[in-house]
């Protein structure tokens, strides 16, 4: 994974993105995990940094890591899946920023 800076001040929750592999639609995400353009996501609730946000997604499932958007309708569904569970904290996505101030993967 590309090396970020790292926030060691700020602790946050992270959603996880994951791609099953061999998976049909039905069960394709295991269980806790929301779907979307398959791909899972699921929203962790304790406080990490990045880098522990990113080691317990990977933890969770061999193929997990923090989720990134790519278009606006993913976007959507990722803020449902957060706003399920809270409102409140920030929450640690797997974006860096580029070199135009644009955010990327």
């Amino acid at each position: 994974m590309v090396a970020v800076a790292r926030f060691t001040l700020v602790l946050l929750g992270c959603v996880g993105l994951l791609w099953p592999a061999g998976a049909r639609y039905i069960d394709y995400c295991p269980k806790g995990w929301y779907y979307y353009k398959l791909n899972c996501f699921k929203y962790f609730s304790q406080l990490r940094s990045w880098d522990e946000a990113e080691r317990q997604c990977q933890a969770s499932h061999a193929s997990a890591h923090l989720a990134w958007v790519e278009e606006p309708k993913e976007a959507a569904t990722l803020q449902r899946v957060i706003s399920y569970y809270q409102r409140v904290q920030p929450v640690w996505l797997g974006l860096l920023p580029g070199p135009h101030r644009h955010f990327q993967r």
